[in-house]
């Protein structure tokens, strides 16, 4: 089976009403059996598998209160969204899906419940990249055993003599020669060793909302359907070991609201994120994202630098491992002490972590 991949870029500013399709057009690269129709916005898969989808898009504003809200829609009724509570900036999201017949189809959708604008500060509007996760099979056929000689041909006999003129002399014929013995039959090759399993080394979880006010790993995860876990995931304690020296792709979209207003300034320097952390053999952060603040100085009125009251922070990034490296998701407080909801709102965080090679 061939791989499949497909980039695209769009550079071409305006407004993008809602549940319109955005409309990317230059395609960077496109290889194996997909597609995509520029005029449509349309995505078109034509074989079964498993893919994952990156995207952004930059915003300069959108019309009433709402958020900013992007969602991968496919033709197997998946609706899967990324959104920010800033009219201006980046909104970023990204899928997993799998393809069990083809064709399917998608698009990425603006969701707001208003016409959003195309940022005017950056030459290039939005991204999206398509890719497949390769499912690798069992061991490879041991090779083939070695053919056995050919037995050597028997002997022919001799021919009969010709009898004397007159009546007609039938002379003998020859024995018959022996049969060579037949040559013995080559070894059975060696099995070849078992591949890797795809889904042994990737998992994707939830949790619910709950509450912190200082640095705390992200522990008690579910993986009940949807979500899946793996033997190298530890749900109760939120730890993924790797199983091999590998690339891994890693991912977290965490949603948070603080618990009650805050009436408190964080000081300069102090800068309050969520991060994924290698915790052995060597604590290393690998992926780290800043929560939103605002920070506003208004002379002899108004100096203030604090959270926003809710929003969402999406991690991804792809990262090499050794065997044995262990993982886990965060939030680093950087001493605010300040009571947030995890989770809050009711939407919950979601991890995963899967093996690209």
């Amino acid at each position: 089976m061939s791989a499949i991949g497909l980039q695209l870029q769009k550079s071409i500013g305006g407004v993008i009403n809602t549940d319109d399709n955005v409309l990317f057009e230059t395609v960077l690269s496109n290889f194996g059996d997909v597609s995509y129709d520029s005029g449509t916005g349309v995505i078109t898969i034509g074989q079964p598998g498993r893919y994952f989808i990156n995207w952004w898009v930059a915003t300069q504003s959108a019309l009433g209160d709402n958020a900013v809200i992007f969602s991968i829609v496919t033709s197997q009724d998946e609706d899967i969204p990324g959104n920010t509570p800033l009219k201006t900036g980046e909104v970023a999201g990204f899928a997993l899906i799998q393809a069990d017949t083809a064709p399917v189809t998608l698009s990425l959708v603006n969701k707001t419940a208003s016409p959003v604008a195309y940022t005017t500060l950056m030459a290039e509007k939005a991204h999206l990249v398509l890719g497949q996760l390769e499912e690798i099979a069992g061991g490879a056929t041991g090779a083939t055993g070695v053919t056995g000689a050919t037995g050597t041909p028997g002997i022919t006999g001799a021919s009969g003599t010709t009898g004397a003129t007159g009546a007609t002399g039938t002379g003998t014929t020859g024995a018959t020669g022996l049969t060579g013995a037949t040559g013995s039959i080559g070894n059975t090759g060696a099995t070849g060793a078992t591949g890797p399993n795809f889904a042994d080394a990737g998992f994707s979880a939830f949790r619910s909302s709950f509450s912190v006010t200082g640095d705390t790993q992200i522990t008690n995860w579910s993986v009940a359907a949807p979500y899946y876990g793996s033997a190298s995931f530890n749900p109760t304690t939120g730890n993924f070991t790797a199983p091999a020296a590998e690339t891994y792709s890693l991912k977290a979209t965490i949603s948070y609201a603080t618990v009650a207003t805050v009436t408190v300034t964080i000081p300069s320097g102090q800068n309050p994120a969520f991060a994924i952390q290698r915790t052995s053999p060597t604590a290393t952060t690998l992926v780290n994202g800043l929560m939103p603040l605002i920070n506003v100085n208004v002379a002899l009125v108004l100096n203030l630098r604090t959270l926003i009251g809710n929003g969402t922070v999406t991690l991804a990034g792809d990262v090499e491992l050794n065997e044995g490296d262990v993982l886990g998701l965060f939030y680093v407080s950087a001493g605010v002490t300040i009571n947030i909801s995890l989770g809050g709102g009711g939407t919950g965080l979601v991890w995963s972590v899967h093996r690209l090679t």
